[in-house]
């Protein structure tokens, strides 16, 4: 029957046009986010005073540390394994001309 992809096709794009009205928007997200980050105890910067405001840059400071301990260990990692690999293909290049 002549036109069937065409139709097909329609009714493709139909579903899934209709599927991005399902989903749930960006504001919808920021409202879940806003509400578990009140729930957690962080305080409004507007209204909080200096000695929560200077915990909230400490507990900044302290993850921005972690977060750069862990980068320095990834890559010191990365680095001994590509040394290691690298050695050990070496190792068997110059084993295979050898033999």
């Amino acid at each position: 029957m002549p036109g069937e992809g065409f139709i097909f096709d329609m009714i493709s794009r139909l579903k899934s046009n209709n599927s991005y009205l399902n989903k749930p928007s960006y504001f919808d997200h920021k409202a879940l986010y806003t509400e578990a980050a009140f729930k957690t105890g962080v305080p409004d910067p507007k209204k909080a005073t200096p000695e929560q405001l200077e915990a909230i840059r400490e507990r900044f400071r302290n993850r921005r540390k972690q977060n750069k301990i862990k980068a320095v260990i990834s890559v010191v990692i990365a680095l001994v394994s590509t040394i290691c690999i690298l050695l050990f293909a070496m190792f068997r290049i110059r084993q295979a001309f050898v033999n």
